[in-house]
């Protein structure tokens, strides 16, 4: 039996970050919450230039 790999919208992996930033709601939570592993959420973090500690976007070198 062949194995189909699930593929997500742009849109969806961007409102799975979204949750994940929330304040007090661990990323295991939200992964579970939306169906994927912890280390998919993790991936579309990092796509989303957002640093998993603190929840925020990168700095530039100019916002320094």
């Amino acid at each position: 039996m062949e194995r189909t790999r699930r593929q997500f919208s742009p849109e969806f992996k961007r409102e799975a970050a979204q949750l994940a930033l929330r304040p007090g709601v661990s990323k295991a939570q939200v992964a579970k919450e939306v169906g994927v592993n912890q280390s998919v959420l993790r991936r579309w973090l990092q796509q989303f230039g957002v640093r998993e500690i603190g929840g925020s976007p990168p700095t530039t070198m100019q916002e320094r």
